[in-house]
């Protein structure tokens, strides 16, 4: 896989494979902004301040531009250590089929979105290098914040 910045401008880690069609995202926020989201678009009586909320907020918005066959519920479980909630997709993205598996993670002082996908027409191939890459996620210092 190589290191690229064009597939996704929050995110703080990027890497894709072309010729698999195997593609990773990193997006880490200040749990802070999580808070100011909910305050300053008054959705505090909609979403919690925590993981929950976090990840119900982020799917609200996700399944906007992502047509899913149907939306599983997520599994609670813990990447290296840390809480988190990790829900796979099937569905459609600007008219390519897909399967995605998503990673919500709760770090110290942020939350975390891993994302990584390839080509619906892989997943049997690929499932998992692709659950390899989500659960050898690492908190680490090094924030864009």
């Amino acid at each position: 896989m190589t290191r690229t910045t064009s597939l996704n401008d929050e995110a703080s880690l990027q890497y894709q494979d072309m010729m698999k069609e195997l593609f990773v995202i990193v997006i880490d926020e200040p749990k802070s902004q999580l808070e100011s989201a909910l305050n300053d678009n008054e959705l505090y009586d909609q979403y919690t301040n925590d993981l929950q909320g976090y990840y119900d907020l982020i799917i609200t918005n996700f399944k906007s531009s992502f047509s899913l066959e149907k939306l599983p519920a997520p599994t609670n479980t813990k990447i290296n250590g840390l809480p988190a909630k990790v829900v796979e997709l099937d569905g459609n993205v600007e008219g390519d089929r897909i399967y995605c598996k998503l990673a919500f993670v709760e770090g110290k002082k942020h939350y975390y979105q891993i994302m990584a996908w390839t080509n619906a027409d892989r997943k049997k191939a690929l499932a998992k290098t692709i659950d390899d890459m989500v659960i050898s996620f690492k908190e680490t210092s090094k924030s864009k914040y």
